[in-house]
C-alpha cells in the first residue's frame, strides 16, 4: 500500500520533496513492521508506524528474535547488506 496515493492524488511530482520522502519512509516502514511481525520468533515492539495516531514517529523498527543476541543478529544482517543498529543506544540515559 503506499500511503501517498491515498492521500495525496496528485501526482508525485506535484507534491513537495518532504512529503515525498516522509511517505515514502512510512511505507517502507510500516512493510518492514508489517513482514517482520510476521515471522515466528520475532518480536516487535509497539504500534506500527502507519497506525492512526502514530503520523509523526521515527521511520523504526524495534524487534528481537528469539535465542539470538542483538549483537549477533545485527552481524549477521550486517553481513546480508541490511543496515541496522544494535543495543540500547537511544535508551542509555535511562538505564542510569
Amino acid at each position: 500500500m503506499l500511503i501517498f496515493n491515498l492521500e495525496h492524488p496528485r501526482p508525485l511530482y506535484a507534491l513537495p520533496k518532504r512529503l515525498i520522502l516522509y511517505t515514502f519512509c512510512l511505507d517502507i516502514c510500516s512493510y518492514l513492521y508489517e513482514r517482520t511481525r510476521k515471522v515466528p520468533g520475532v518480536q516487535v515492539y509497539g504500534p506500527s508506524p502507519a497506525a492512526a495516531g502514530h503520523r509523526g514517529r521515527a521511520s523504526l523498527c524495534t524487534f528481537n528474535v528469539d535465542g539470538l543476541h542483538a549483537t549477533d543478529l545485527s552481524t549477521l544482517l550486517d553481513a546480508s547488506g541490511v543496515a541496522v543498529r544494535s543495543g540500547h543506544h537511544c535508551t542509555q540515559p535511562i538505564h542510569r
